[in-house]
């Protein structure tokens, strides 16, 4: 006798193997493992928390960058905002009435001639950087030349952590995952760390009762110009989220959930500025896979750099994160080091029908091309997929 097998689908989560009825999305976290996971989000935190030698090593790092360029040298980022690890770069602006030093590559001309080790000129970004190694002080650091907006970001940023102590560590824990996970690289096709920050940010915005208030002024007309207004009275906010009791461990399973399943990607903006989730209709950014307004210059989507392969293998880590908190309430699973290479992402886009493998022209075609390429820029493993994307299409 011959059996038919149903497979299920879920119209809640889009996903086989079970019906709405048995959905898990349906289902909120037990307070057993909201407990465990809260205890373990606090334990991570600690370890991700700098050292006070970190932080000196970092001020003197300033004063060498000063002494050798002879301008001023401001420190901005994740060493100021609180949000930075032990591992974190550092991030420095150079303030100067000289066009010269805006060249990075005459910028790492002079860095080199005082020990620095290159590692990357990135001069086509939106906002150029190098990229060097002090061997003296063991750390990494990114330098641009005139990009002030980056330490009024940084000042909003460290804003809205002092609001609320579950800030602090939810932050810090959501952009050590993105690290594990290989997804807070904005020049490879994902996210950048600031970036991370603003969707967790709003995501507290969104909550209810929210946890965190609107610290810019939304209601100015900006017409897609950079407005840097921040409202001045910023202790008077300190205490806002208390009648939110949502623990770190609720809070982490609530953003994956949250990003997971039910944020509407096809038609809404993530906005730190508003508070809110708005449209891309009204932004006119329907083109983007993934929207995330800058707070502000708001003519700037942070999510620009993501294409149609990395949407989905961040939609998958969203899933798998949540998935893992759900079914184990463990951090070190959910934040397990990942070692994906280019070609996993071509396989993302491979079909498979009853356990095996269709490779269509196109995939064959970009792995064709990036051996190609690979092996042009000396073996270097640095390729940006999204340049493959662009090229064919």
């Amino acid at each position: 006798m011959a059996f038919a097998y149903k497979k299920y689908w879920c119209y809640c989560c889009k996903e086989v193997g079970h019906t709405y009825a048995n959905c898990f999305l349906k289902k909120s976290i037990n307070k057993k493992s909201e407990h465990l996971l809260s205890q373990g989000a606090l334990e991570l935190y600690k370890q991700l928390l700098p050292t006070e030698e970190n932080y000196v090593k970092r001020r003197k790092l300033v004063v060498k960058i000063k002494n050798i360029l002879s301008e001023e040298v401001y420190l901005f980022g994740s060493s100021v905002n609180l949000l930075g690890t032990v591992t974190s770069d550092v991030d420095i602006c150079v303030s100067t009435p000289s066009s010269e030093l805006e060249n990075v590559f005459t910028l790492s001309e002079i860095l080199q001639e005082h020990n620095m080790e290159i590692v990357e000129c990135v001069s086509d970004a939106k906002v150029p950087i190098v990229k060097f190694w002090d061997p003296n002080l063991k750390l990494v650091c990114d330098v641009n030349v005139n990009n002030t907006i980056g330490i009024y970001n940084t000042q909003l940023l460290r804003s809205y952590v002092e609001i609320d102590q579950r800030i602090r560590p939810l932050v810090m824990i959501i952009k050590h995952w993105a690290r594990q996970r290989g997804l807070n690289n904005a020049a490879r096709g994902t996210l950048s760390s600031y970036t991370w920050v603003c969707i967790v940010l709003n995501f507290l915005q969104m909550c209810d009762p929210p946890i965190l208030p609107v610290l810019q002024i939304p209601d100015i007309p900006l017409n897609n110009e950079i407005d840097l207004s921040v409202y001045n009275d910023i202790d008077s906010y300190k205490g806002f989220g208390k009648q939110n009791q949502e623990s770190i461990g609720g809070l982490l399973f609530a953003f994956f959930k949250c990003f997971a399943y039910e944020f509407d990607y096809k038609s809404k903006v993530i906005s730190l500025r508003q508070g809110k989730f708005i449209t891309k209709r009204e932004k006119r950014w329907g083109y983007w896979k993934l929207c995330i307004e800058e707070p502000f210059d708001t003519s700037r989507n942070l999510g620009n750099g993501i294409n149609h392969v990395s949407f989905k293998r961040i939609i998958n880590e969203f899933r798998r994160a949540f998935r893992i908190l759900y079914k184990y309430a463990n951090l070190n699973i959910c934040c397990k080091i990942t070692y994906r290479t280019p070609f996993d992402d071509f396989c993302d886009e491979c079909e498979q029908k009853d356990g095996t493998f269709f490779i269509s022209k196109k995939v064959l075609k970009k792995t064709q091309l990036y051996l190609e390429l690979k092996s042009r820029i000396l073996g270097s493993d640095n390729l940006d997929l999204g340049l493959i994307n662009h090229i064919l299409g």
